[in-house]
Formats: structure tokens, C-alpha cells, sequence
């Protein structure tokens, strides 16, 4: 599959001027959030801040050198995944609707090895080329945010590549029926824990509720989404 599939817009090309301004000013690397993408309108994660901060917190505890992301949208959450995790080595970013923040990225992580895919993450073709890239690595942390009738198939195809010890993420296991499924179904085998918090839509309602315009794109969506489309299952592998 192709990021042109009708109803399936390409990310934009105006993700990548965003991306060069924020490389533009270098930030410490290993901190857990970086608000400043989440206050980018362009770039902002389609994810809640304060389960980012909790996910990559937990992630750095096994030290990761390989981490997988599928559904990397604009490249907000990758962002954090090789930034706030300085012991990565390799990083994979999969995301159908295009990657154009790809050569970006590779100019300001010299020092880590990249891969940017354009395709369906469970295709044949694509899993072949994660394994191919590895180099015989496996993977430590996968993060799946991607196909929301499909976290079973990802999760299947990657599980093999995966280490002894590894983290594997589920994005929306509230709202989200296949990533809800999954992840119950594969707790009922693995060690497991959920992070859900919803606590940033406090303030925000008080805001909209006051009349107060949104601060930012974030914001806007917290605003349409409120407690729903949230939660990351942890399934320890």
C-alpha cells in the first residue's frame, strides 16, 4: 500500500521546515518530554504528554539500543524515542502516509542509524526489511500506533525480532477495539501493566469551559478527544 490511498492523506511537506527549526536549537538529550513538539502545531504527537513521559521513562529502564515505531505520523513521538533515550542505536520509523521528515532526522542523528519506511508495517516486504536493517539486532522496544484493525498482525510480525526482556507499547487500548483486544488477550500470557492518564485534560477543561480559546493544535485536540483515544498497554515479552 501506497501513503496516496484515497481517504488517506500524505503527511505534509511543510512537517519538514518545522523539523529543521527545531534541530535548529539543540535541547539536552534524555529528557523524558519535549513540550515544546507537543506546543508545535505541525508536529505535535497525536498522543497524551503525560503517557509519553511515563512510556519513555519506563522504556529507558532496559536501556534500549533498538526501538521500533509503527505510526510514526509527523515524527513528534520519534522524536522522543531517539532523543529522550540516548543509549539507541537504531531507530525505525513506519508510516504509510510518508516519512518526509526522514532526511531531516538523519542530518541532525548522525551518530544513530535510521530507517524510514513508506509502507504498510505488516506487509511481507516491509517486515523483510526491518529484519534485513537489524543486522541480526533484535528489538527492545516497539511502539505500535499505527492500523487500529491491525495491532494483532504487527504485533505477531514483529514479535519474532524481538529480545528476551524487550517492551512492546500499545497505543489507545481505551476506544480502540483491535489494540483493546490485543492487548487483553496478550495479557492474559505476558506480565503487563497499563498507563492511562488523562490528567492534562483538567486544566483544559477549565479553560473551554471559561471560553478560552486553545493554546495550541494540542490543545485543539485534547479539546475534540477529552479523556477517549488514550492509554498505552505495556506487554513485557
Amino acid at each position: 500500500m501506497k501513503p496516496s490511498l484515497p481517504g488517506m492523506d500524505p503527511i505534509p511537506a511543510e512537517v519538514v521546515p518545522e523539523w529543521q527549526k527545531i534541530f535548529a536549537a539543540p535541547r539536552p538529550g534524555g529528557c523524558s518530554v519535549y513540550p515544546e513538539i507537543f506546543e508545535n502545531g505541525w508536529l505535535f504527537p497525536l498522543q497524551r504528554m503525560r503517557e509519553t513521559e511515563k512510556m519513555i521513562d519506563l522504556a529507558r529502564t532496559i536501556t534500549p539500543r533498538v526501538i521500533v515505531e509503527i505510526g510514526s505520523d509527523k515524527g513528534g513521538s520519534f522524536y522522543h524515542w531517539i532523543e529522550g533515550i540516548p543509549s539507541v542505536l537504531k531507530a525505525i520509523a513506519i508510516e504509510i502516509r510518508g516519512t518526509p521528515f526522514a532526511d531531516v532526522f538523519a542530518a541532525a542523528f548522525p551518530d544513530r542509524r535510521l530507517l524510514c519506511i513508506e509502507e504498510s508495517s505488516y506487509d511481507p516486504a516491509t517486515v523483510a526489511r526491518v529484519a534485513a536493517f537489524l543486522e541480526g539486532d533484535a528489538i527492545d522496544c516497539l511502539f505500535i500506533d499505527s492500523d487500529k484493525c491491525a495491532f494483532d498482525r504487527d504485533f505477531d510480525a514483529y514479535l519474532p525480532m524481538m529480545r528476551a526482556g524487550g517492551i512492546v507499547f500499545f497505543h489507545d487500548i481505551r476506544d480502540a477495539d483491535n489494540s483493546t483486544e490485543t492487548f487483553e488477550r496478550l495479557s492474559r500470557t505476558y506480565k503487563h501493566e497499563s498507563i492511562i492518564d488523562t490528567s492534562e485534560y483538567d486544566a483544559i477543561a477549565a479553560r473551554e469551559a471559561a471560553g478560552i480559546a486553545p493554546a495550541s493544535s494540542y490543545e485543539q485536540w485534547f479539546r475534540i478527544w477529552k479523556r477517549r483515544s488514550c492509554g498505552v498497554g505495556v506487554i513485557y515479552v
